[in-house]
C-alpha cells in the first residue's frame, strides 16, 4: 500500500491515508477519490463519495501520491479518514500548521527508498539514474531544481517545485552520507538557540 496525501483547494493537507492500484484506478476513471480504509483494507469513496479530484499524481519513485480536490468538492464524513473541519477543530488559524504530521510519515520513509535506490540500483528507477551518473549530476539536478522554486509563480507550482527540490536534496545528503535526521537536528538546533 502506499500513501496518499490529500491536499484540499485551498493548498492544506487535509489526511494522509493509503492508496493501492485499485484505488487508483477507479480514482482516475471515476474522478471521484477512491481510499484504501485503514481499519478493514476496503476500498470506498472518501468522505462517504462525491469528493473530486483536480489532479492525482506520483511523487518521486510513486512512493507515495498527492491528490488535490476540487474547490466545493464535499462528500459526507463517514469516519476515518475525515479531517476535522478548521472550525471546529479547536485550533485557531495562528496555530495551525498543515503538513507537521507528515514530516516524518513522508519523509523518513522516502529517505529509506532513496537509501534502498542506492544500495540496489534497481533498473528503471529514476533515483538509480541519478546515483549512476554520481555526485556532479545529483549537485546539477538539485541546484536545477532550487532554480525552478524560485522562478514558480503560483502557489501549486511553487508546492511541486519545493517538493522535486527536497526530493534532491534527499538524494545529494544520502550520496554524501548524511542522515535526515542530523540535519532535522541542525534545524532544531538553530530554532532553539
Amino acid at each position: 500500500m502506499t500513501r496518499l496525501i490529500v491536499v484540499d483547494a485551498g493548498g492544506i493537507v487535509e489526511a494522509v491515508l493509503g492508496c493501492n492500484e485499485k484505488s487508483r484506478a477507479k480514482t482516475l476513471e471515476q474522478g471521484e477519490l477512491w481510499v484504501v480504509m485503514p481499519e478493514n483494507g476496503r476500498v470506498l469513496p472518501y468522505r462517504g463519495g462525491g469528493v473530486q479530484c483536480g489532479s492525482f499524481r506520483p511523487g518521486p519513485e510513486e512512493a507515495w501520491y498527492q491528490v488535490n480536490l476540487l474547490e466545493g468538492s464535499e462528500g459526507a464524513p463517514s469516519g476515518p479518514g475525515d479531517a476535522p473541519s478548521r472550525e471546529h477543530s479547536g485550533v485557531t488559524p495562528e496555530e495551525e500548521r498543515p503538513g507537521d504530521d507528515l514530516v516524518l510519515p513522508v519523509l523518513s520513509p522516502l529517505a529509506d527508498l532513496i537509501a534502498e535506490r542506492r544500495r540496489t540500483m534497481p533498473e528503471g528507477s529514476y533515483t538509480t539514474h541519478l546515483f549512476s551518473k554520481g555526485p556532479g549530476k545529483i549537485r546539477k539536478k538539485t541546484g536545477e531544481e532550487a532554480v525552478e522554486l524560485i522562478l514558480a509563480e503560483d502557489r501549486q507550482e511553487i508546492i511541486g517545485e519545493a517538493a522535486d527540490l527536497l526530493y534532491h536534496t534527499m538524494v545529494l545528503l544520502e550520496q554524501e552520507g548524511i542522515r535526515l535526521e542530523t540535519v532535522v537536528s541542525e534545524l532544531g538546533r538553530r530554532h532553539s538557540g
